[in-house]
């Protein structure tokens, strides 16, 4: 509890957003490799570094679409709005997300 307190000091808002994430903090536990990678995925669509996302910044993509950097990348399934640019999240072939900029995807077949 002492680092709430210290947060409290910092801002007061700080301390409650904190105590909840710690109290959450165990919502990975037990989960396989998958499981973990995918909850971690989901989380960064609801959280950004300063806390909540706008949903205004966040678009699913329903059915996920197959794209390509320079080889394919995996499945697009979502947009992240950051920093003025879309950002793409794409399940690779090996079940693990990445994050790759807007301007570097293209579907798979325009070429």
């Amino acid at each position: 509890m002492a680092v709430v307190s210290l947060c409290r000091k910092l801002h007061p808002s700080n301390a409650a957003r904190f105590q909840s994430n710690a109290s959450n903090g165990q919502r990975g536990s037990g989960l396989t490799r998958d499981q973990a990678s995918k909850e971690a995925a989901d989380l960064e669509l609801q959280y950004d570094a300063h806390g909540y996302r706008d949903k205004a910044t966040v678009r699913a993509v329903d059915p996920p679409v197959p794209v390509e950097v320079f080889q394919p990348a995996g499945r697009l399934d979502a947009w992240v709005r950051e920093n003025g640019e879309w950002i793409g999240r794409v399940r690779r072939h090996d079940g693990e997300y990445t994050w790759i900029r807007h301007t570097d995807l293209r579907p798979i077949g325009d070429r």
